[in-house]
């Protein structure tokens, strides 16, 4: 991991929602939640992952 990696990681931690601002196609009216998983089978790390979310209570992180 890159010190660049750790920065945009935390940036979308603290707010997610910049996204928003870099994307354009994306609706304006929805909120994201950021994670960064790790895919098992030979351990591949993701540097970061949007998900949107949920309104309701199932999905909610």
């Amino acid at each position: 991991m890159s010190a660049s990696d750790k920065l945009f990681y935390w940036v979308f931690q603290l707010a997610p929602d910049r996204i928003l601002q870099l994307q354009n196609d994306l609706p304006p009216d929805a909120t994201y939640s950021f994670s960064a998983p790790v895919l098992k089978e030979r351990e591949h790390r993701l540097d970061g992952l949007f998900w949107p979310r949920s309104s309701g209570p199932i999905g909610r992180w």
